[in-house]
């Protein structure tokens, strides 16, 4: 364990190996890291994140936050991303394809779905010794964070949503040149710099909302991100396990711990009627609608985040009763 500035006490990074996933026929390792001590007994915050986020997305100074306020924070690579199981077989994963609505998505065989990225972090959990955790999933991490909540209510204190989406198929998309920008790769060979400077720009066309990210805090954090791991061929796929994810509505209303929605005003990624309905169809969710967020979690909303989520954690030790057993539940024996 190392000291982190704030004098929280923050692990190596170590990837372990958490199940033996039969839609992708292989093991799956996750890379994890730690922020706290967990012999403490202290309760657990698992962040999720989104598409093609590393866990050093998730800043430190947001988990040392969490980490003060008294939990045993969790980050971790969701698998093909950082450190983590890479999964190369693509199946008929077609990035144009992608821009299709579900309903004229046949033919398509996905390498992972949604699904198996939740019974990941259950798993990760397990080996981990953690009988329950709060849950923090932002974008793709929110949606793999209610979904954990629908399959293995169990393990799930409190569920924290952010700039998510329940999937329903009604709810407004993005624009088409929203999807197309999105789908643009960076140039073929370029350097770190230039790299760096597409990544920069795509986020500030379409993600920042309108609180403007400092160029310089983001090049660090891209040019950390980078030098971690530089792979990115799992973006397509991971962008498939979401594109075809069905909608969770109604398994949604019969949710029973409690929850958190924040989402961003100027999110044009995933406008913010997708969060409105979110916090909807959950019974008792606290909604919170930051009006300068896009599709990005600025370092200025770190604390308002925090202070919501300790208040909702705090509403789940008063009110809380046994989780049922949801209509799409899996028992750990059927986690492959």
């Amino acid at each position: 364990m190392v000291s982190c500035r704030s004098g929280i006490a923050r692990s190596e990074e170590q990837c372990v190996y958490v199940r033996y996933c039969t839609t992708s026929e292989m093991p799956i390792y996750l890379c994890y890291q730690c922020f706290g001590d967990l012999s403490k007994g202290l309760p657990a915050v698992l962040l999720i994140a989104g598409m093609n986020m590393q866990l050093c997305a998730w800043d430190d100074s947001f988990c040392e936050m969490l980490a003060e306020k008294g939990f045993f924070v969790i980050r971790f690579d969701n698998r093909d991303i950082g450190h983590s199981t890479k999964i190369e077989k693509r199946g008929s994963v077609v990035p144009t394809r992608l821009l299709l609505p579900q309903c004229l998505a046949f033919g398509e065989q996905l390498p992972y779905s949604i699904a198996d990225m939740a019974k990941d972090a259950i798993a990760l959990l397990d080996v981990l010794g953690i009988d329950a955790a709060h849950l923090i999933g932002v974008s793709m991490g929110g949606m793999i964070a209610q979904t954990m909540a629908l399959m293995f209510p169990k393990y799930v204190l409190s569920l924290t949503s952010i700039m998510s989406t329940t999937n329903a198929p009604d709810l407004p998309e993005p624009t088409f040149m929203v999807k197309l920008k999105l789908l643009r790769r960076a140039p073929a060979n370029c350097t770190v710099e230039k790299l760096v400077d597409f990544r920069i720009r795509v986020l500030k066309e379409l993600l920042e909302g309108t609180k403007p990210v400092d160029e310089e805090y983001l090049r660090s954090r891209y040019l950390m991100s980078l030098n971690r791991s530089s792979y990115s061929d799992g973006i397509i796929r991971q962008a498939a396990a979401i594109r075809r994810c069905a909608g969770r509505d109604e398994s949604l209303r019969l949710l029973k711990c409690a929850a958190l929605v924040i989402h961003g005003e100027k999110d044009v990624l995933i406008p913010v009627a997708h969060g409105i309905r979110t916090a909807a169809v959950i019974p008792r969710a606290k909604l919170v609608v930051i009006p300068d967020m896009g599709h990005y979690f600025h370092q200025d909303f770190f604390e308002e985040v925090v202070k919501h989520f300790v208040d909702v954690t705090r509403s789940s030790v008063k009110e809380s009763e046994p989780a049922p057993v949801l209509p799409c539940a899996s028992s750990l024996s059927g986690i492959n």
